[in-house]
């Protein structure tokens, strides 16, 4: 809570792995209710919802389909589908050229860039194009893990929440009803965090 009440935290996403395989994941989103306290919001207590393949994993390695356990920002929100209305996250729009670079010997590793933008070094072809997955990245949010100027590459990128209907390749995945509820909920004013946890899996 003392770590909470420093980030001033008024919403927080609680999503955690179940024990029977690991992969499927309860998810409760709080509202801020006093210094010390948060409240379930009604209708956004008891989603169904996924994390990675592997499950959950502290210390995450990139290639293991684990989601990183811990305490994450929300920062922003994108998609290959409109915004909803009345959404209060920042929102950036998905284009044929958008590529979230996964190149860690890039300097814009783990962050969302224009394929062809004359003004940046070209990158590989390591990367999530993000147009490519019109199903899973319909609405998203980004978690600040991993993320510039703080990056360890092994640790991997672009973990997100967002659509899903199984285990992830390490985000954490809601049903689409779901997603756009917590969306809509999400308030960049609010401070969102997300908190992960669970069944874990050995990290070694």
């Amino acid at each position: 809570m003392d770590d909470l009440n420093r980030r001033d935290c008024r919403q927080l996403i609680l999503v955690a792995a179940q024990p029977e395989d690991g992969v499927r994941s309860m998810t409760v989103c709080y509202e801020r209710e006093g210094e010390d306290s948060f409240r379930p919001v009604p209708e956004l207590e008891d989603l169904q919802g996924f994390v990675g393949k592997n499950g959950i994993m502290h210390d995450r390695k990139r290639n293991t389909e684990t989601t990183p356990a811990g305490l994450w920002q929300i920062s922003s929100a994108f998609g290959n589908e409109l915004p909803p209305d009345g959404l209060k996250l920042p929102w950036r729009q998905v284009t044929p050229c958008s590529d979230w670079v996964c190149d860690d010997s890039s300097p814009y590793f783990n962050t969302w860039q224009e394929r062809g933008d004359p003004d940046l070094t070209p990158w590989s072809d390591d990367v999530e194009h993000l147009a490519d997955y019109p199903f899973h990245y319909a609405w998203a949010c980004v978690l600040e893990y991993n993320r510039p100027p703080d990056v360890i590459p092994a640790r991997g990128c672009a973990i997100f929440l967002h659509v899903a209907d199984g285990g992830t390749g390490g985000c954490v995945g809601l049903q689409q009803a779901d997603m756009l509820s917590v969306l809509n909920w999400l308030d960049i004013e609010k401070q969102p965090y997300i908190l992960i946890t669970g069944h874990t899996q050995s990290s070694g």
